[in-house]
């Protein structure tokens, strides 16, 4: 097996194919590269904005989990609190919450009331709050 490929080159192309499964695996696959090129950063943002659902979702995952902080980068996230699709939600205000803006507070709460601690939601609610508290700990 040779060595692994970090440059994505026409495979962009398949971030805009009509069908909103496969936008949701193209972000599904480059979002742990957010440290990669910047265009990766750029396609997520944009796919934050699918209407796949699903491509919405994994979309503000990766940039909650794996992106960088911006002014506006928190903007997207703080546009998705009010998502249709709950997923979504969880993830908008996960991304606020793990760079420390309280706006996704009261969003996490209500997920946090509503999710059973083995259920998919509350093992991802358990993830922010212990990512949020390794923050803590590692701070100055």
């Amino acid at each position: 097996m040779g060595p692994r490929r970090t440059n994505c080159g026409g495979g962009w192309a398949a971030a805009e194919h009509p069908d909103g499964n496969i936008r949701w695996r193209v972000v599904q696959e480059l979002g742990v590269y957010m440290d990669r090129p910047p265009a990766v950063v750029d396609l997520c943002t944009a796919r934050c904005d699918d209407p796949h659902p699903d491509a919405r979702t994994i979309a503000l995952y990766s940039l909650a989990t794996h992106g960088a902080d911006s002014p506006a980068l928190r903007s997207v996230f703080a546009a998705h609190l009010t998502d249709p699709h709950a997923p979504a939600r969880l993830e908008a205000a996960a991304g606020l919450a793990l760079r420390d803006d309280p706006r996704g507070d009261a969003v996490l709460a209500r997920f946090t009331e509503d999710a059973g601690p083995a259920s998919q939601t509350g093992m991802r609610l358990d993830e922010i709050r212990r990512r949020r508290d390794h923050r803590c700990l590692n701070r100055p």
